[in-house]
């Protein structure tokens, strides 16, 4: 006997076709746009299922362009953070070089930079400054009886202590010259003669932490001594450039009679002394933190006339 024939099975309905293509479409298998093509057809589709397969359709062409349009947003999004990603590391190197720098560079240069970054005024002009000049007395003899890593710490452990004094007071590191520095102190208008109020005060503290780091040495180092001019006057403060076969440097400081003066009585100063001259020592008028004791006058190297000059009083 001849085996029955299974039954076919029915052809899927055109809703079921609908059916099994949005799904299919809903996890992502876009490629099915052609079968919805056939089937918004109304000479294949009832008109219901026809006017449905173009709806999805349409939204399926829209999907696409918005996914189209994401994904280059998203290629436009890595871009930018590729490169942002490189402006920060320069920002870094930058922010890098600043901080290393600003160890070398004058804090007056570093104070113009930052008010106007773009376009720092560097050029020199006239001021009214207190001069500050601070040596370390004996310092060749050091030298010669210490190691270069003995000399270093000495020079850190006096002068690691002075600089939180200098900028409490408004001064400024100008030049550092090994075992000395240079420091200025501008004036204000409010207020005249506060800069020269400040350079004392300054060097009244510098002797004091001497004094009191020298109390801490072992019996068989010898104390370091301190010796400071201070004068004040009419000052130039700006660049200036020295060209030479080799290149160009820059360099940014004080000039002037009350830069010499100072520097010169600071040579006269002794077994840490603070010396002012008569100029400086009319500015601190009365005030009674600063008393003074004559300590003559004197011709000081390239000057004409001689110099009255003020020892001023640790108390």
């Amino acid at each position: 006997m001849a085996a029955t024939p299974s039954p076919r099975k029915p052809a899927p309905s055109i809703l079921t076709r609908l059916v099994d293509v949005t799904g299919r479409i809903a996890h992502g298998q876009y490629d099915e746009a052609q079968e919805l093509l056939g089937l918004s057809s109304q000479d294949t589709s009832p008109p219901a299922i026809a006017a449905l397969a173009e709806s999805i359709g349409l939204m399926l062409v829209r999907i696409e362009a918005r996914e189209y349009t994401l994904e280059q947003k998203l290629e436009e999004l890595r871009i930018s953070n590729a490169k942002l990603a490189a402006s920060l590391e320069k920002i870094r190197i930058l922010e890098n070089l600043r901080d290393l720098l600003a160890k070398f560079v004058p804090s007056s240069v570093q104070r113009r930079v930052r008010e106007n970054p773009s376009a720092p005024n560097l050029e020199r002009d006239e001021r009214e400054l207190a001069i500050l000049f601070l040596d370390v007395a004996s310092f060749t003899t050091m030298t010669e009886s210490n190691t270069p890593e003995g000399i270093n710490f000495l020079i850190e452990r006096y002068f690691s202590g002075f600089i939180d004094d200098i900028f409490l007071h408004h001064g400024e590191i100008c030049e550092s010259q090994g075992d000395g520095l240079m420091l200025i102190f501008e004036a204000k208008s409010a207020d005249p003669s506060a800069h020269v109020r400040n350079a004392a005060a300054t060097a009244l503290a510098i002797q004091r932490k001497t004094h009191a780091a020298n109390s801490c040495l072992a019996e068989c180092e010898a104390p370091i001594r301190v010796n400071i001019g201070i004068d004040a006057g009419r000052t130039t403060l700006g660049s200036t450039k020295f060209e030479g076969v080799s290149g160009s440097r820059w360099t940014f400081t004080a000039y002037g009679m009350a830069v010499n003066i100072a520097s010169r009585i600071g040579k006269l100063a002794q077994s840490g002394q603070t010396l002012l001259t008569d100029t400086a020592r009319s500015l601190l008028a009365t005030d009674p933190r600063f008393p003074t004791r004559d300590f003559g006058e004197h011709l000081l190297k390239n000057v004409s006339e001689p110099v009255k000059v003020w020892e001023l009083v640790m108390q």
